[in-house]
């Protein structure tokens, strides 16, 4: 979890006074003059949604003020990335079990027993879904909905203690506690507005105090800004990378089929909108063109198992890195187009055969590694069986559920190229596409699907049969969520169900019928 520190504070919309916002509240009663000031959730996200996105950024203790006009009000903020820790010496509060941590609000601090209110976020939507737990607010703050079976009992010790107060028309003495700042002698029933000094000494006037929000971003649905590509694996799960709708860094996630986040990463330091993935058999690929980096990850997290080394291991020879198009195959390999070439790699850079179909390939090596970057390479509609060259300035390589691999011009007329992993041709058609989007991507069957645009600019999606001989649209007309955006990346899962994404989270979902289920 991501632990966002808070100072805030403004001044009361009734009487000026300043106001410290020592919670996360719908409402806070004024000390001066007792206004009520409200907290609704539109105020809260635009005090708080900068803040949010920063913490994730920041270093561990970092932090930042500033100052934001809205609602009518003028509010200063301190916030950060730090954990919750004690306000009166600072000890760190335990985190390994916030949820029993909340069930008794009421933790006292290791070191100087000052009780530190906790309490759970609860049927919270939108960007605060992601607010798991509370630590150090003033409790008093909260509203009673808010903290509903987490308020403490008084008791005679902590009930505020009675100040006699002598009548200004009759002299009688009263006794004050401070419940209300109006109040009716009981001698001579004179209405009676408490002075300042004495309110302030019952009521001290209070001071900002930092509070700590523990967020867990898999809470959140899953959101993002730009789309560089989405790959599904067999269990249903969609693997994305791009850039986050928070705060635009680039993002690795996965999530599943009704967009609920499994897990997140934004530590990897690539460019927008040149990034790729590949999936195969509990292995993730992702690599960067533009950065000529390529990682082997987890599934479990996304985290790095191993990145592949920039290394050839033979002189002279190629690598996958900066590759233009990359694809893991049935049989564990790597298959790149890079530079006009189409090459075979092992998992760490090592140069394969690149077709097994072809046992005496002649002259492979010689002619992999002595590529001349003057000769032409054919275009995807003149391959032939056992290709080791392709036009590579709109080609995509992907290996779909089948076990078959694709070969896909994007632009360039829209040829679509089948062949087998041992590198015998199985067909090669062309689409009636303006043009194409995202990869071919094949169900367990071998049915094909393309995503693309028509003469119109409208997305449809195609089916290309097994053998290449049946294509026909199975969508059309998908329309964005927004006006101005277009799906750009299609997945497919073994099943054939459809699953096409776009910027600005533009997501549509078609069951193995194609009709629209999301």
């Amino acid at each position: 979890m991501n632990s966002l520190c808070i100072e805030l504070k403004t001044t009361c919309n009734s009487c000026g006074n300043p106001l410290p916002v020592n919670a996360f509240t719908n409402e806070i009663t004024c000390p001066s003059c007792s206004n009520v000031n409200k907290f609704d959730l539109d105020l809260w996200k635009n005090l708080l949604e900068e803040a949010t996105k920063d913490a994730r950024t920041f270093a561990p203790d970092e932090g930042r003020n500033s100052q934001i006009m809205t609602g009518g009000s003028s509010f200063n903020i301190m916030y950060g990335n730090q954990n919750p820790r004690c306000g009166k010496c600072k000890t760190p509060i335990p985190l390994d079990d916030p949820e029993k941590l909340s069930i008794t609000p009421h933790y006292s601090c290791t070191n100087c027993g000052n009780i530190i209110f906790i309490r759970k976020g609860t049927d919270l939507k939108g960007m605060f879904s992601s607010f798991k737990y509370f630590f150090g607010e003033d409790e008093s703050m909260i509203d009673k909905s808010a903290q509903a079976n987490q308020t403490m009992e008084q008791t005679e010790e902590n009930k505020p203690k009675p100040i006699l107060f002598t009548c200004p028309s009759c002299g009688g003495n009263l006794k004050i506690d401070g419940s209300e700042r109006t109040i009716t002698c009981s001698f001579c029933d004179s209405s009676i507005y408490l002075p300042d000094d004495l309110w302030h000494r019952m009521h001290p006037v209070k001071t900002v105090s930092r509070w700590y929000i523990l967020m867990d971003d898999s809470a959140l649905p899953m959101e993002w800004e730009s789309l560089d590509d989405v790959v599904m694996d067999e269990n249903g799960t969609i693997y994305y990378c791009g850039a986050d709708s928070l705060d635009s860094r680039f993002t690795l996630a996965a999530f599943d089929t009704n967009l609920k986040k499994k897990w997140a990463r934004y530590d990897y330091k690539i460019e927008e909108k040149s990034a790729s993935l590949s999936y195969n058999a509990g292995k993730l690929l992702l690599w960067s063109k533009d950065n000529k980096l390529v990682y082997k990850l987890s599934v479990k997290d996304g985290s790095i198992i191993e990145m592949i080394p920039d290394k050839p291991k033979v002189e002279n020879s190629f690598t996958m890195n900066g590759a233009d198009s990359l694809t893991f195959c049935p049989d564990d390999s790597i298959l790149a187009v890079k530079a006009g070439k189409i090459s075979r790699f092992d998992i760490n850079n090592n140069p394969l055969p690149l077709w097994s179909g072809k046992s005496s390939h002649d002259g492979f090596f010689s002619k992999l590694f002595s590529h001349s970057n003057d000769d032409v390479s054919p275009w995807i509609n003149d391959l032939k069986d056992y290709p080791d060259e392709v036009d590579a300035s709109d080609c995509i390589i992907n290996s779909g559920w089948d076990g078959y691999i694709y070969l896909f011009n994007k632009y360039s007329d829209c040829y679509l190229a089948k062949y087998k992993n041992s590198g015998e041709k199985v067909y090669c058609i062309k689409l009636d596409f303006e043009q194409c989007d995202g990869k071919p991507c094949s169900d367990s069957t071998g049915n094909v699907y393309v995503l693309g645009k028509d003469k119109t600019n409208i997305n449809k999606v195609v089916k290309v049969s097994p053998d290449g001989r049946d294509v026909k649209t199975i969508i059309s007309g998908i329309l964005p969520s927004k006006d101005y955006d277009n799906f750009e990346a299609i997945t497919v899962s073994k099943n054939g169900e459809i699953y096409v994404f776009g910027d600005d989270s533009c997501f549509k979902a078609f069951d193995n019928s194609y009709k629209e289920v999301k």
